[in-house]
């Protein structure tokens, strides 16, 4: 009796073990990033989409050279200056997620898909104050860090 007692309470015990490891490592994942996408990665493609934006908003490709190949650079000028604007909203409501398509050692196609949080517009209307978008890009893989060498629209 006394026997499976203690083996009940090993395995309630080892039950709540894994529960709380699950959950603590749910908890270190971040939100709308694949598994195969480092903390240095993540970092990359949100800086170098936040300067993809501001080259969008301003027309100014400065700050997003610096991420990207000069081909890049003036395919998305002449994206710019060709199509509608595209509306990415305010930071605040736009969210994105990045997920791993294909890799290798040398290069990663990676998905973006940017998504807006809708807002209360009216008594019962709500609305996202930004383009839905969804985007493949293509990611040198160097030694001194990462390049974005294709961007394609979807």
């Amino acid at each position: 009796m006394i026997y499976a007692a203690m083996v009940l309470l090993a395995v309630a015990a080892a039950a709540g073990a894994a529960v709380y490891q699950s959950k603590k490592s749910a908890a270190e994942r971040v939100p709308g990033r694949c598994e195969l996408i480092s903390e240095e990665l993540l970092e990359f493609l949100e800086n170098a989409d936040d300067a993809y934006i501001l080259a969008h908003e301003t027309t100014e490709i400065g700050r997003f050279s610096r991420f990207a190949a000069g081909e890049v650079c003036h395919e998305l000028l002449e994206r710019i200056f060709k199509n509608p604007p595209k509306m990415f909203g305010t930071r605040k409501y736009r969210r994105r997620r990045w997920s791993v398509i294909e890799h290798d050692p040398d290069w990663m196609i990676i998905r973006k898909q940017v998504y807006h949080v809708p807002v209360k517009a009216s008594k019962g209307i709500y609305m996202a104050l930004g383009d839905e978008m969804e985007e493949i890009w293509t990611i040198s893989c160097l030694e001194r860090g990462y390049r974005i060498v294709d961007v394609n629209d979807r």
